[in-house]
């Protein structure tokens, strides 16, 4: 069984994509942020979002069916792997981006979003206490506004700051 068909209408998935309706906002957010004279800009925050969002939505589904001992999830598909692969799919576009924090706030706000792909992976010594690490430097650069846009990865980590 796949993600896709166990997240059907009517399955005891259903509304595991709501809990990721903040990336929708953080879309809407982010593209109403951005000049339009900013194309390229706005299609490197947007293809990241994209290529994050599947991974969140595994890992989020996984945690909350596991919860119900649910037979329609594969529990293989979890792999430290989706965690690098993201960084290296954004590292020419995204990643040069967080070299100035406070001129790109909506990249440091997406990198504080992978976040929550770290922490599921914190389990592993060489990822332990990097997500809250990064975080906590998040929530140090972005400005008050941007801190609201992160309020879902915070939330989803359980980060105490």
């Amino acid at each position: 069984s796949s993600v896709a068909s166990s997240l059907a209408p009517g399955s005891a998935a259903e509304g595991i994509s709501s809990r990721l309706l903040p990336l929708t906002s953080l879309r809407e957010k982010i593209s109403a942020t951005i000049p339009a004279s900013e194309t390229d800009l706005l299609k490197t925050y947007l293809t990241a979002l994209d290529l994050l969002e599947p991974s969140l939505l595994i890992i989020t589904h996984e945690h909350s069916l596991s919860l119900h001992d649910s037979p329609h999830f594969r529990h293989d598909t979890k792999d430290v792997l989706d965690a690098m692969v993201w960084l290296w799919l954004v590292s020419d576009s995204l990643v040069p981006l967080l070299r100035e924090p406070t001129k790109h706030q909506e990249a440091v706000v997406i990198f504080a979003h992978f976040c929550v792909l770290l922490k599921h992976y914190d389990s592993h010594w060489w990822l332990q206490g990097w997500a809250d690490h990064l975080m906590g430097r998040a929530m140090e650069i972005l400005d008050e506004e941007h801190r609201a846009w992160i309020k879902w990865p915070v939330m989803e980590m359980r980060w105490k700051g």
